[in-house]
């Protein structure tokens, strides 16, 4: 029996495999980014472009704000949706595997953490005031709290587009850039406050059309939702309470 020494004689498909190991991952890796861009830019560019626009002219309520806009609008969120379907089977994944899973105890969460983003928009919010207050920002202040108190109204509660449309945003939302983006930023550059961060300033931006101080302020009813995510993993808390949240804001308004 003739034994070949494998460190002078190497199997050639043991080296190729090794060999193709490391550059398959770093070809992966780099599928990943390039799928994570493409994502979110089907999701958010037209809505950041639109809300930068809006502030640029200082628009203060949404063009979608009718039975037809919001109906259209649903259907315009399907598409990003079903390209990140398509992204995570082609690795092999579901929308499990980002974080969502039906369960009641996860509902009871998202009710929890809806009470907990009240708390800290409201405590945050007030800071954000004073401060700018405090720097002679008042009046810039007062228009922005006037924008975000009558972009949107109870009407759209009546209309089926506009209630379809409420229910249809937050899952959007936050599927999108909580449950995917944080996944991925976390897998990909293993730091959670820069997921945390990215989520919560890319969520924010698309809301510049309530001016940079409602912007800003925004942030703080963000923030517990990405810190939640990324402890615990679990996306419908997030979608929960995102989508109980505006439906107390809108019924709160005036």
């Amino acid at each position: 029996m003739l034994i070949v020494n494998q460190t002078i004689f190497p199997n050639p498909a043991t080296s190729v495999t090794q060999a193709e190991t490391p550059a398959t991952a770093v070809s992966e890796r780099r599928m990943r980014w390039l799928e994570v861009v493409v994502v979110m830019s089907v999701a958010f560019l037209t809505p950041l472009l639109g809300s930068i626009h809006a502030l640029i002219v200082k628009r203060t309520t949404p063009a979608i704000v009718s039975q037809y806009g919001f109906t259209l609008g649903s259907f315009m969120l399907l598409p990003p949706l079903l390209t990140l379907m398509y992204v995570l089977w082609r690795n092999g994944r579901t929308f499990r595997d980002i974080g969502l899973r039906w369960s009641w105890k996860d509902v009871g969460v998202g009710v929890m953490l809806a009470i907990v983003a009240l708390l800290t928009s409201g405590v945050g919010g007030l800071l954000l005031r004073l401060a700018l207050t405090a720097a002679g920002m008042g009046e810039a202040v007062h228009a922005s709290v006037d924008t975000i108190r009558h972009t949107w109204t109870r009407s759209m509660l009546l209309m089926p587009g506009g209630a379809a449309y409420m229910t249809i945003v937050p899952f959007y939302e936050e599927i999108l850039v909580r449950a995917y983006l944080m996944t991925e930023l976390i897998d990909l550059t293993g730091s959670t406050a820069l997921a945390v961060a990215v989520s919560t300033l890319l969520q924010a931006s698309y809301h510049l059309y309530y001016g940079w101080i409602g912007a800003a302020a925004i942030v703080f009813t963000f923030l517990p939702w990405a810190l939640f995510f990324a402890a615990k993993r679990r996306a419908l808390p997030c979608v929960t309470a995102h989508w109980l949240y505006d439906l107390i804001a809108l019924l709160a308004k005036r």
